[in-house]
């Protein structure tokens, strides 16, 4: 699977999870199993997008240093 397969497929699955979770909390079910799936997949979207996570992370340091 290329880098960009794998993107696509989490990025669909990551979708997925959020339409799941938001019919969850209108139906006001537990959805901690679901939270749990898509906080994995974003890790893992992020250690696969290394230069996307810096970014991330350096905006997060300025943001605190605002304050």
């Amino acid at each position: 699977m290329t880098k960009y397969q794998t993107f696509k497929t989490i990025r669909e699955e990551i979708e997925r999870l959020n339409h799941e979770i938001d019919l969850k909390i209108i139906l006001g079910r537990p959805y901690m199993v679901e939270s749990r799936r898509h906080k994995m997949l974003l890790a893992r979207f992020e250690r696969l997008a290394p230069g996307r996570a810096w970014f991330k992370r350096s905006m997060n340091i300025m943001a605190s240093l605002v304050l």
